[in-house]
């Protein structure tokens, strides 16, 4: 709508021109809202990053949305949790949105896919290979030169 119309009784508006609400349109729709404001109310659908019913708080710097301003609801991708912590930089793919639990990179493991780390594998996996769950070498390596050197650091 492009014009105010009124009651000509009482005087309160019956529609609002866009992006205004209130009994005599004299309130504007905060920049929060996705779409226009009620006209009753000023409550609104909020864009990401604001919430509360007129959308004119802003959620903590990382959320996309959230339920007030330290407590997300959702995260940008590669983060998790009420406060959108990132992921380990060693996941194959972002982590859970809500635990953090990931799939590791080839050369880490987590503990049955329950841990929000990943965990490199032990020095003496062959090719740093290791079972993804577990940690134990799919390859190890039995040289007993290759021993010395990894525990005492000399030949």
């Amino acid at each position: 709508m492009f014009l105010n119309s009124c009651d000509k009784i009482n005087g309160s508006c019956l529609s609002c021109k866009d992006g205004y609400w209130g009994d005599s349109c004299q309130f504007k729709c905060n920049n929060g809202c996705r779409i226009e404001c009620t006209q009753s109310t000023g409550y609104c659908i909020c864009k990401d990053g604001y919430f509360e019913n007129r959308c004119e708080d802003k959620c903590f710097v990382k959320c996309k949305t959230c339920n007030s301003s330290t407590v997300c609801t959702t995260c940008p991708k590669w983060f998790w949790g009420e406060t959108c912590d990132e992921c380990d930089q060693n996941c194959a793919d972002a982590c859970d949105q809500n635990t953090g639990h990931c799939k590791c990179k080839n050369g880490y493991y987590n503990s049955n896919g329950s841990e929000s780390k990943c965990t490199a594998c032990p020095k003496t996996c062959q090719d740093g290979s290791c079972d993804p769950l577990t940690g134990v070498c799919v390859r190890e390596y039995y040289s007993p030169l290759y021993f010395d050197v990894f525990n005492t650091g000399s030949l």
